[in-house]
């Protein structure tokens, strides 16, 4: 038997936080001189910010002072997506801190600015069939059409188990889920990873467009449990 639960709204999107740019290229509202700097770190996380300046963003454990960051136009000179190719590794990356809107970026100009220094655990899904990313050019993120909510199961709430799965998975060009992976366990043995699963299994969208053309893209989800 399983209860219902008040679940927190996805965030259509891939990952989150950090910022990979070009260097050469103008920054908006930058000021001061640009100086060269290097970090290095596990990648927390990358992520892009499809809705405003749609800068690539990669954040590094421990924290750097001055975020990584990507323009779209030097997205192409990767070869690979850098939201896969950065994906539980750890490196140094080495460009330009610059300054824009009072807030102090790392400018990398492409993958010779970045050195993968080891692949950490565990490994990125290996998926056979193709897609597109938020910051892809010319893509428009799916929008959900209907959400249905998961459900607790008795065991999770006897253990008092609360807190967000975060999954990943393709929405197709029909505006179905398909091809989910669990990117971040709540809870794998009282049922709650299952129960996230079941539940975006069922949401429908109206499809992702690249060019205006419906295309699988591959978004992330967080589903949130809560107990009251």
């Amino acid at each position: 038997m399983t209860i219902p639960v008040r679940t927190r709204r996805v965030a259509i999107g891939i990952f989150g936080a950090a910022i990979f740019i070009a260097g050469g290229h103008p920054l908006a509202g930058q000021t001061g001189s640009p100086s060269k700097t290097t970090v290095c770190g596990a990648v927390e996380n990358v992520s892009c910010d499809e809705k405003g300046t749609r800068f690539t963003t990669v954040v590094l454990k421990p924290k750097s002072k001055v975020p990584i960051t990507i323009l779209p136009a030097d997205r192409a000179r990767f070869p690979r997506a850098p939201e896969e190719l950065y994906r539980n590794t750890e490196i140094c990356a080495s460009g330009l801190v610059d300054t824009r809107n009072r807030h102090r970026l790392l400018v990398v100009s492409g993958p010779d600015d970045i050195v993968i220094r080891k692949s950490l655990p565990p490994l990125p899904p290996h998926r056979t069939t193709g897609y597109f990313l938020p910051c892809d050019e010319g893509v428009q993120m799916p929008t959900l059409l209907r959400e249905v909510k998961p459900s607790y199961t008795w065991s999770a709430q006897d253990a008092l188990i609360q807190g967000v799965v975060k999954l990943e998975a393709i929405v197709t060009v029909e505006g179905l889920v398909d091809d989910i992976v669990v990117v971040r366990s709540l809870d794998s043995e009282a049922g709650l990873d299952d129960q996230a699963i079941k539940a975006i299994r069922q949401w429908r969208f109206k499809p992702g467009t690249r060019m205006g053309e419906p295309v699988p893209i591959l978004a992330s989800f967080e589903i949130s449990f809560r107990l009251h």
